[in-house]
């Protein structure tokens, strides 16, 4: 049997990986807001939510509560006080849609959203309660010729605490545009990112030095294009030339590589990333939503620079199933959050864009946010649901620093075995504070958490 010794040592690798590739906690799910059952017609503006972590690992979630009588509530949930209280930020008779989060340093929350107003004309809000209480400054609205609508927003703060936001705004029956604003240069000042037409959905990041990268659909030539503003001006590039992206998130690390997670309708979810030094595209989900709007996507990354993506499966008409994806092996590994696969007329049960939101603790646990809609027939009736979900971190990353413990010495490393070994063991092998009891079996290795 030596000469099956090393066939034994890389299936054993293989098995190890595998074993510890099981997430070693289950979703954890809760239904934070359950607004009164509303009626299709009503606006979409009911489905936005967004969720950030402050710096205790306290969830902060923002959604805007369409009610039977035609009001929007923009609503703060959060668990800072160990219950979930909700609070109202705003109100508005006609609308409020695309809310985005973002939490600085000292707990702070900041606000981005899209206030409607008389004939459709939409203005570009920003809310804090750094005073203590809410308040709210009016960044943006257009008193041209057009009515605008603000398609979409998102709010990232950088290491100073200065807050930069990117928005996309359209005319009524026309085209799309990409802007920019900051408070780190007085009085809002406007910035166009790209003159060519774009579609709704946009995101922003910032890295070490306080630049923006901001990443958006671009109308012509369908592609997903980034633009950043590191040496002074702003540049605009391809990632994916012949996308169609319905929704992207951008991450940007702390080496300023920029990572990128985004939906393409015909390709399914896919992953951009420079860390190597040449950018790189993967897919990480490959189903085809040629019959619907696409899936919608957020991105995280933890301490150890790993990608964690949540993200809706529209691989069936009419459903939305929430998913989630992490690279921490080295490949890709997806599983089902949320069992309940939530419906509605246009197949987008789960709406997402910041919609669809996660984030990761510095204890590398999980949190997500999004906001269901579970149509009775799809036509009439439908069930509001905002919804927080969380894990423990994922016990995988096999190619970490693993601290072991045995009950005998020989085992040396995750592969310390040679093959020619005929002893065995156990004991636990741990990571970031965390441990599974282990049994080894000359080259076999048997886990199981113990978390």
């Amino acid at each position: 049997m030596r000469a099956l010794k090393p066939f034994l040592v890389i299936w054993t690798a293989v098995m190890f990986q595998w074993m510890l590739a099981t997430p070693a906690a289950s979703w954890v799910t809760t239904v934070l807001d359950k607004p009164p059952l509303q009626n299709w017609q009503h606006p979409i503006q009911g489905l936005s939510s967004s969720m950030a972590l402050d710096a205790a690992g306290h969830a902060h979630l923002v959604h805007v509560d369409h009610t039977d009588d035609n009001v929007d509530l923009l609503r703060h949930v959060t668990n800072a006080s160990g219950a979930w209280v909700a609070e109202n930020v705003d109100v508005s008779t006609i609308g409020i849609h695309h809310p985005d989060i973002a939490a600085d340093a000292a707990g702070n929350l900041h606000l981005v959203y899209g206030l409607k107003g008389d004939s459709d004309l939409d203005t570009l809000v920003y809310a804090t309660n750094r005073s203590g209480n809410w308040q709210t400054t009016q960044i943006y609205t257009d008193n041209g010729d057009f009515d605008i609508l603000i398609q979409d927003a998102a709010i990232a703060l950088d290491a100073a605490g200065s807050i930069h936001i990117a928005f996309t705004v359209s005319h009524l029956a026309s085209d799309n545009f990409v802007k920019y604003t900051t408070d780190a240069t007085p009085s809002w000042p406007i910035t166009d990112i790209d003159t060519r037409p774009t579609y709704m959905g946009c995101d922003i990041a910032t890295d070490s030095l306080g630049k923006a990268h901001i990443i958006y659909w671009r109308k012509v030539g369908d592609a997903l294009a980034y633009a950043n503003n590191t040496s002074g001006g702003w540049i605009t590039e391809t990632i994916d030339q012949q996308c169609e992206a319905v929704s992207a998130s951008v991450v940007v690390d702390y080496f300023g590589h920029v990572h990128v997670a985004y939906a393409d309708w015909h390709r399914g979810i896919k992953y951009f990333s420079n860390a190597s030094g040449s950018p790189v595209i993967e897919v990480v989900d490959p189903y085809d939503t040629w019959w619907s709007s696409g899936g919608r996507v957020s991105l995280a990354l933890d301490g150890a620079e790993k990608a964690h993506i949540a993200y809706t499966d529209v691989s069936e008409p009419g459903i939305s199933k929430l998913r989630y994806a992490d690279n921490i092996t080295g490949t890709w590994i997806t599983e089902p959050v949320d069992p309940d696969p939530a419906k509605n007329y246009q197949g987008i049960g789960i709406s997402a864009g910041p919609e669809i939101d996660i984030s990761i603790d510095a204890a590398g646990d999980v949190h997500m946010a999004y906001h269901c809609r579970y149509g009775n027939d799809g036509h009439t009736l439908n069930d509001h649901r905002l919804k927080y979900t969380t894990s423990k971190a994922p016990f995988r990353d096999i190619s970490g620093d693993w601290a072991f413990s045995t009950t005998d010495n020989w085992f040396a490393g995750v592969f310390g075995c040679t093959g020619d070994s005929d002893e065995s063991g156990s004991g636990t092998i741990t990571q970031n504070g965390r441990s599974v009891s282990a049994v080894f079996n000359g080259c076999l290795l048997y886990t199981s958490d113990a978390a």
